[in-house]
């Protein structure tokens, strides 16, 4: 049929039609509007106003900061989401792909002797001199691209601890570069297990490696492995420190394990720590040890624990990463932001985006939820488009939400462990369509489902 067949009445119809649709479409639109108003009208009712914060306008990479370092010049390094960053107490800068960084997700750094700035991404490890950059992969000997960890060792070889996959165990493993060549061990020569997130040399000069698969020692010459099996509290060891006193703590996804040599002692939830799964530990100048896990961080001070958490001025409960600069402040990396803590009092550094509302969720609960407070707990928990979610963390509070996300194709990792430490990560593709985009749609095709019918009639 020509447009031409069409009569007067029957266009005017159609544009009625369509008027219609496109009206329901905008008061779907007015409406979510003003529900946002409304919640942020009662966020400043009952919170006061939104506090400052320095954020990414500021040159922070990222919220999610993986990892902490002080370089010899006193500059601060960040390794972030989003690339690394880097703060000289005044200013920031970020450096990713772009300028040569191998990936823009950094977990590990660390300097060299000669002053060389090496920087565990995944995809790959990059060498920065301050001028140029070089990234070292898979084609040049590394075990794996995913660089969680990186040592130097008392001779001056470098140690990268690497991760070949999300459940796979058979590639990766800890690559040594002595500047010329690399050589990789894995599970073949005795590592527990080729997924490597932690390394460490005590004092004796022995290797220290923390895997997935327990913890693995190296003299040099033999490898000795400890599980749960030995008295280590899970299997799963994502961070090693050894204290002043000698002794080696080992940070599981099962509580922390103290290690003097002949016996091991765990530590759990029981004895007051925040939880049971660490991402670091750190001993401060005055001997204090302190633990970061998923829901606070733990000060131990050889007899009693005090827990902080973001009621006490942390960025955010989930800690991955801790430092003590050469003036004394704590600084720990979490998942929504960096916090300083100089004893007394936080600062700290996160995007400044409205939106992070403590504990906004657990006092309100998933069916009065105001929109403005799922986008808060959203923004808490999911980092960026088709990067990750763990659903582990309020799962019954995340479903409803996602339907308020921009809509983008996202990566949700479910993590599942038992208290040994065993257990896998499971990946889900899920496509995100807006809210508001659905109930329009919906509106829509039940406007022209009716149209229809009438024509039909």
């Amino acid at each position: 049929m020509k447009n031409s067949d069409y009569t007067d009445d029957q266009v005017t119809r159609w544009r009625r039609y369509v008027d219609k649709c496109l009206l329901l479409s905008w008061k779907t639109v007015l409406i979510i509007a003003g529900v946002w108003v409304l919640s942020v009208v009662l966020h400043k009712a009952m919170y006061g106003p939104f506090s400052d914060h320095f954020g990414i306008k500021d040159g922070l990479g990222s919220d999610h900061v993986n990892a902490i370092f002080q370089d010899r010049n006193g500059d601060l390094w960040f390794g972030t989401d989003l690339g690394v960053s880097r703060y000289d107490g005044t200013s920031w800068q970020t450096f990713t792909t772009n300028d040569g960084l191998a990936d823009n997700r950094v977990p590990a750094i660390l300097q060299d002797r000669k002053g060389d700035l090496w920087f565990g991404t995944w995809g790959g490890v990059s060498r920065y001199d301050g001028t140029s950059w070089q990234t070292f992969t898979t084609k040049d000997g590394l075990g794996a691209n995913g660089v969680p960890a990186i040592l130097q060792d008392g001779d001056g070889n470098l140690w990268f601890g690497t991760f070949g996959g999300l459940g796979i165990g058979t590639e990766g493993g800890v690559s040594r570069y002595d500047g010329a060549s690399w050589q990789t061990f894995t599970t073949k020569d005795g590592l527990a297990d080729n997924r490597v997130p932690a390394i460490l040399q005590d004092r004796k000069g022995d290797l220290w490696f923390g895997t997935w698969g327990g913890v693995s020692r190296y003299d040099g010459a033999s490898w000795q492995t400890f599980t749960t099996n030995d008295g280590l509290a899970g299997n799963h060891v994502d961070c090693i420190l050894q204290d002043r006193d000698g002794n080696l703590w080992f940070g599981t996804r099962a509580g922390l394990s103290r290690y003097d040599g002949a016996s091991w002692q765990t530590f759990t939830t029981n004895d007051c720590l925040v939880a049971y799964a660490f991402c670091s530990i750190l001993e401060d100048t005055d001997g204090n040890l302190w633990f970061g896990a998923h829901c606070g961080a733990s000060r131990y001070d050889g007899t009693s624990w005090q827990t902080f958490t973001r009621t006490d001025g942390l960025a955010d409960d989930e800690i991955m990463s801790s430092l003590q600069d050469t003036d004394g402040n704590l600084w720990f990396g979490t998942c929504g932001g960096v916090s300083r803590y100089d004893g007394t009092s936080w600062q700290t550094f996160m995007p400044n985006k409205i939106g992070l509302v403590p504990n906004a969720a657990s006092t309100f609960g998933t069916a009065v939820i105001p929109v403005y407070f799922i986008i808060s707990l959203v923004y808490t928990v999911i980092m960026k488009p088709d990067e990750y979610l763990l659903l582990s963390r309020r799962p019954i509070l995340i479903i409803p939400a996602l339907v308020l996300l921009p809509p983008a194709l996202y990566r949700l990792f479910y993590e599942h462990y038992t208290r040994a430490g065993e257990g896998a990560v499971f990946m889900i593709l899920l496509l995100v369509i807006p809210l508001y985009f659905i109930i329009s749609l919906v509106y829509t095709l039940r406007t022209v489902g009716k149209r229809l019918r009438n024509r039909a009639s």
